[in-house]
């Protein structure tokens, strides 16, 4: 959808392992980025597709990257994000006049019902519940 060209520069926000990064890779000869805010999502892209595609650790909350990108692909990341006003300001500045951004993001807690019944039996099992009493469902 986002008709990736050649020559564009890309921003893969919240890339996790770098798959989805590699195939946006082998559609642009342009400088190809992956962020995530977990160290071992990064450190397992670098891993396996780094070579040719940079990676970093960080948030879009706090992306600093201005008119670097003529797109950006946030695949199932954006329910993650804690801002998501300044997530967007910051990809908006991120953006190259006439650049494009493609969100793909759940709607709903039936996006994935499963994760749904995961988190909530480990937020009240009592072996897990005070690693996840802080923990905030994207799907709610």
């Amino acid at each position: 959808m986002l008709q990736i060209s050649r020559t564009d520069d890309v921003l893969d926000l919240g890339c996790g392992t770098g798959h989805l990064t590699q195939t946006i890779r082998s559609k642009t000869d342009g400088i190809v980025v992956g962020t995530n805010p977990t160290d071992e999502m990064i450190a397992e892209a670098t891993h396996h597709y780094g070579k040719n595609i940079e990676f970093y650790v960080g948030f879009a909350e706090t992306l600093d990257m201005p008119s670097r990108f003529d797109v950006i692909f946030c695949n199932s990341a954006f329910q993650w994000f804690r801002d998501p006003s300044r997530a967007v300001l910051n990809c908006h500045n991120a953006l190259r006049p006439s650049g494009r951004i493609a969100i793909q993001a759940p709607a709903q807690a039936n996006y994935c019902p499963n994760f749904v019944l995961a988190t909530d039996f480990l937020k009240h099992d009592r072996e897990t519940q005070d690693v996840f009493s802080r923990f905030r469902s994207p799907c709610r």
